[in-house]
């Protein structure tokens, strides 16, 4: 039977404190039950003191994941790696990998140096001064954003913390880092995205990313409806999925593309369904349109006009008698010269629709079976 929650508070609060003497086993196995507490703030109170108290916890986080819970298993693997390993959110850092931001301030305040930048997967938050470097990084994992605290007295201090922390504070720092942009910089703000390289800066064409800002959107939904930790990781693993298997990143044989595109469009379908599962928002136009509004085609780049791909095999399309190279015309008589036309008339069809393409310089027009 679970404590109160006016006595988990109670416990929680005298940890935060800072005890004169270090947790006791059965603290630390209260704190381990709670991992899998049904209120979200007390799970993540819970990881929050048990990442503090560090090491000594790890003895009892390892028997954790022996344990009957998912939520607990999930959040004591976590926690074992971010003891053991302190990785910074967002994955490995490359020091070789191309140096991009979506926004990046800099400010020098009566000595105080504070960096704060957006990368494509992390934000960065560092405030240097004589006392040392504070730095905190966050990024989404595993359907909810996950922040790491690094105190240091020097660069070399944070290097022997965590080497990935020090490779991203000599990346944007300004002082002795590898960044032409910000060295020496004691005020700046760039608003978008920028690339640097070589001796300079300069702005390049990123266009916002769908389903990045998807993914921060379904992570702050699901943190206001207190989903547990189970469903955010099934969620997260779809949203993975995609991003895997959507069309700018297919590669291989025709054939395997078309493997990737069917697997891109599943996941968009139970992505859909477990959202409504979770009675959280529509991800609407962010996804491909639902299976009953879609054809199972991929689109070629074409400004002019909607261009068949590729066809996923037993598709709706490729029933109806879709073939690469189609150009859609029409669909029940609506014209159909971008892909939101394309849209619009499959989500208007009331039932088996009509298909017009120019194939060969020929029109034709291809009529769904019921």
């Amino acid at each position: 039977m679970r404590a109160s929650n006016w006595s988990i508070f109670l416990l929680l609060g005298m940890i935060a404190a800072g005890p004169t003497t270090a947790p006791s086993a059965k603290e630390v196995e209260a704190l381990i039950v709670q991992l899998g507490h049904d209120d979200f703030k007390i799970r993540e109170e819970a990881s929050t003191q048990l990442a503090k108290i560090g090491k000594p916890a790890l003895s009892s986080l390892k028997k954790a994941l022996e344990g009957g819970d998912p939520e607990v298993q999930s959040r004591a693997e976590m926690l074992i790696k971010r003891i053991e390993q302190r990785p910074v959110p967002g994955g490995p850092v490359n020091s070789d990998e191309p140096l991009v931001a979506r926004s990046l301030r800099i400010s020098n305040d009566g000595g105080t140096k504070n960096v704060e930048v957006r990368e494509n997967q992390r934000t960065i938050v560092i405030r240097e001064d004589g006392g040392g470097i504070s730095m905190t990084v966050s990024a989404i994992e595993k359907g909810k954003r996950v922040t790491e605290e690094f105190k240091a007295k020097n660069a070399q201090d944070l290097k022997a913390q965590s080497p990935d922390a020090a490779t991203l504070y000599e990346r944007w720092s300004g002082s002795n880092g590898n960044n032409p942009l910000v060295r020496g910089a004691e005020n700046l703000v760039l608003q978008g995205p920028i690339l640097v390289g070589g001796l300079q800066a300069v702005p390049v064409p990123l266009a916002p990313d769908p389903l990045e800002e998807l993914k921060d959107r379904v992570v702050q939904q699901m943190e206001k409806a207190n989903v547990a930790d189970e469903q955010r990781k099934q969620v997260a693993d779809l949203l993975d999925r995609l991003q895997q298997g959507r069309p700018g990143r297919q590669i291989g044989a025709a054939e395997d593309r078309v493997k990737q595109l069917k697997d891109y469009f599943e996941a968009s379908d139970e992505l859909r369904q477990k959202l409504e599962a979770l009675k959280l928002p529509d991800p609407g136009d962010d996804l491909p349109p639902p299976s009953k509004w879609r054809l199972g085609i991929q689109i070629s780049p074409d400004p002019e006009k909607v261009v068949v791909g590729s066809v996923v095999p037993e598709s709706r399309a490729d029933k109806i008698g879709l073939k690469v190279g189609d150009v859609i015309a029409r669909i029940d008589d609506k014209p159909v010269k971008e892909i939101d036309e394309l849209r619009e008339s499959l989500s208007a069809a009331k039932g088996p629709i009509e298909v017009v393409v120019v194939r060969e310089g020929k029109e034709m027009k291809l009529q769904e079976k019921k």
